[in-house]
């Protein structure tokens, strides 16, 4: 039925196209026949029918009122000149279907639909009443009545300060906890050995405040004896990684045994674990894991567990020492060897010559200046 369709079509195109003028050319041409069940077909004939894009529609109807004399077919439905703009036409379709309905822009003097939340860093200044916060821009040097601060918060959506005193976001109620709690996970590592590939079993833990990361144990068989071990080693007394924290972050890989649990619990620590297929509730975790895997281990060929060990060494201290974190403010970790100047005005990178600094044969680079 298609090809016999493309057939008809090409022939009647063809033979109507030698009677149009050139100012006919750009216009919907009407074709109809019995082998189309008395339908009627509207092409352009300045184009191959191949490429065009046409709709079918009974005889004595009506012309669809999108497609009016002279202007060709709709918007939606004109040819696609290029091989790109189908592509980004495509990907601008699935975006608008998974984004979903955009939501409307506040007019002036009405709430924001996504009401900001003001921070200072501790979260104090949400609380702040209209007189304490034009106090506060008084010792800026700014002189405003308390009114005028009023006008402004509603404008920008937010409800004086006992209102603002009852209610919390999980944004908010997550950082100011972050300091207590740790979250930990496995994650593989392919490595050649005598035995042919193998693979090794990497398990860490991450303090959330600070992500900083603690490799706990890379065996190929992380069974229940080792796992003791490292939940002791983890809750030892003075120097243990779980010091100073209540709260441990898993999910439920049978790896953590209950034996491993108990002993995370009666020092103090509690376990929370994670509902089953949700690992985007271990966010952090997760993303050193993509970072571990997408900068260092995806680009080495690694042989015998040593080699593993050295390269999980010296990604650590980049990630800690040398790599900028964008969810801590695209800042350094635990910077060290930074220089200093004893004047304060004088610009950090006025000092000392540009140095870099290369880990792994140079897959992991930074870029520094030493003190002058």
């Amino acid at each position: 039925m298609c090809s016999s369709l493309l057939h008809f079509s090409n022939r009647s195109v063809e033979a109507h196209h030698d009677s149009l003028g050139c100012e006919e050319l750009g216009k919907p041409v009407g074709i109809s026949d019995e082998r189309l069940g008395g339908r009627s077909i509207i092409v352009q004939a300045h184009r191959p029918l191949a490429l065009q894009q046409f709709r079918a529609h009974p005889p004595g109807q009506a012309r669809p009122p999108t497609l009016q004399e002279g202007s060709g077919w709709p918007r939606s439905h004109r040819q696609t000149r290029d091989p790109a703009d189908l592509v980004q036409k495509t990907r601008r379709q699935e975006v608008r279907r998974q984004s979903g309905p955009k939501e409307p822009r506040p007019t002036e003097g009405q709430p924001s639909p996504r009401r900001p939340h003001p921070q200072d860093g501790n979260g104090q200044s949400e609380l702040w009443g209209y007189d304490r916060i034009a106090g506060a821009l008084k010792n800026l040097g700014h002189t405003i009545s308390d009114q005028t601060v009023g006008n402004i918060l509603r404008r920008h959506g937010l409800p004086p300060s006992p209102s603002r005193g009852s209610s919390t976001t999980w944004a908010d109620f997550i950082n100011s906890h972050q300091h207590v709690i740790t979250a930990c996970d496995f994650f593989s590592a392919e490595v050649f050995t005598q035995a042919g590939l193998t693979t090794f079993y990497v398990l860490f833990f991450m303090k959330i405040a600070t992500r900083e990361v603690d490799i706990a144990g890379i065996t190929t068989n992380p069974n229940e004896a080792r796992m003791m071990q490292v939940a002791r080693n983890l809750t030892m007394e003075g120097w243990g990684f779980l010091k100073g924290q209540r709260h441990l972050i898993l999910d439920r890989d049978t790896k953590f045994t209950a034996e491993f649990r108990k002993t995370i619990q009666d020092s103090g620590t509690k376990i929370l674990r994670l509902p089953p297929r949700s690992s985007n509730l271990n966010s952090f975790s997760e993303r050193f894991v993509r970072s571990v895997k997408e900068e260092m281990l995806s680009k080495l060929i690694l042989f015998g567990e040593a080699s593993l060990t050295m390269a999980l060494r010296e990604y650590l201290l980049h990630y800690h020492r040398e790599r900028n974190h964008q969810g801590k403010g695209n800042v350094l970790l635990f910077p060290s060897g930074q220089p200093k100047s004893d004047d304060e005005s004088k610009p950090i990178e006025m000092m000392g010559e540009v140095k870099c600094r290369r880990r792994l044969g140079g897959l992991l680079k930074y870029y520094h200046r030493e003190a002058a």
